[in-house]
């Protein structure tokens, strides 16, 4: 399997993919927390389109809308 080679090379802890609603591959340490890094709009991005996907979006107004995340340690 490419994929797994490839995150074994870069040195991936665990990769777990999910599509449909099934779980098309897991290995690694998917139950132990791990540390991660920029992931943020990808989640987002994900989330949006399931609620979009379902009609369940809500608006949000202007102060919302030219808000931003603050990231702290």
């Amino acid at each position: 399997m490419e994929a797994r080679r490839y995150a074994e090379e870069i040195g991936s802890d665990a990769v777990f993919a999910v599509y449909a609603g099934r779980v098309l591959c897991d290995w690694g340490k998917s139950d132990a927390p791990t540390q991660i890094h920029s992931v943020r709009k990808s989640l987002l991005s994900a989330l949006i389109g399931i609620a979009v996907s379902r009609q369940d979006q809500p608006g949000c107004d202007h102060e919302e809308w030219e808000s931003t995340i603050t990231s702290h340690p």
